[in-house]
């Protein structure tokens, strides 16, 4: 497929959700609500206004960028399990756009001053550009 075995590897690494947030955990108010339409769609409900989506090349998981949501401008989503992840503890800057490498385990995130790129198989920021 489209990116090869290692880069979907390394977006389910960068994806998961510990067991406590996925199962809903009573103290933290979850991060997306996902809900089942009558007409079978999903429709996924967050707490700020989502400016961009985009997806990864699999089609398994995606990123919505909210720029007002401060850390949690940025949320990965995977659609076969139904979780919602926030990958930055915090934001250097507010995030204006983000996009998934084609075929690279890569993920770019760009605020108001910066381009960052981070390696998702190494969970690591690579480059960043002023």
């Amino acid at each position: 497929g489209l990116g090869g075995d290692a880069v979907d590897a390394a977006a389910k690494q960068a994806c998961k959700v510990p067991a406590a947030a996925a199962a809903g955990d009573d103290e933290q108010q979850p991060l997306a609500r996902w809900v089942t339409r009558p007409d079978g769609n999903l429709e996924l409900v967050t707490h700020h206004p989502v400016r961009q989506v985009t997806w990864h090349a699999r089609g398994d998981y995606f990123a919505s960028v909210a720029p007002t949501g401060a850390t949690q401008s940025v949320l990965v989503h995977q659609l076969s399990k139904h979780t919602t992840q926030n990958p930055f503890r915090k934001n250097r800057g507010r995030v204006m756009r983000v996009a998934f490498h084609p075929s690279k385990p890569f993920f770019f995130v760009a605020t108001q001053n910066a381009v960052r790129i981070y390696n998702l198989a190494k969970q690591v920021s690579i480059w960043i550009r002023y």
